[in-house]
């Protein structure tokens, strides 16, 4: 079951954009035509309300490398969809200090699908929740052009860790970042008169 969606359209003839060195090697972005609508929205989470602050697609046309970075103010999902690779997270904690606790998370990247069937396929980002447990997660649902479909969970970075990516040959893959939405206080109605502080 899904409370939110929103199709996504991946362009592969949309020029791409080659990601900046040494933090990114070989590695390109590729905005999407619906990034307008989709920055800035809220989504609700298991009552958590999150604004998205990044959408888009990312990859490598041969091998690539991410180096390792902080996320300090986002989370970043990662739905791996094309290729191969690894995707390490790190906590930031020193292993030494804590030996009985694992730190560093290595999680290997498969793809569900080819370039080719990529370029065909219909995307749709959607909250959805677990049948078994209730829970709602970010999910990435897909029609590929012969009519299958698959639903594609993230690799997810939370916020303050690190993570880095190695990609081994041709691969893509859906980002979305983002942060817990709060309120401004400046942003809340301000009273003015005896009761309220003001002049």
């Amino acid at each position: 079951m899904t409370s939110a969606e929103f199709a996504i359209t991946y362009q592969p003839r949309v020029e791409k954009e080659m990601l900046p060195s040494p933090k990114f090697e070989g590695i390109y972005w590729q905005g999407i035509p619906e990034e307008e609508a989709l920055v800035g929205r809220r989504l609700c989470i298991n009552n958590q309300d999150w604004v998205v602050e990044v959408v888009g697609f990312q990859g490598s046309e041969g091998a690539g490398n991410v180096a390792m970075h902080q996320e300090p103010t986002q989370q970043e999902d990662v739905f791996f969809l094309v290729g191969a690779g690894e995707m390490t997270i790190w906590n930031g904690m020193e292993c030494q200090m804590k030996p009985d606790q694992q730190n560093l998370w290595e999680h290997p990247l498969f793809g569900v699908m080819s370039i080719e069937e990529a370029k065909d396929a219909d995307y749709v980002l959607a909250v959805a929740s677990d049948l078994a447990t209730g829970v709602e997660k970010l999910v990435l649902n897909i029609t590929t052009a012969v009519g299958k479909m698959l639903v594609v969970e993230p690799l997810s970075t939370q916020r303050g860790r690190h993570h880095g990516t190695q990609l081994d040959k041709e691969s893509m893959y859906f980002v979305v970042k983002r942060s817990p939405y709060t309120i401004d206080i400046h942003e809340l109605v301000r009273f003015t008169g005896p009761y309220g502080g003001g002049n």
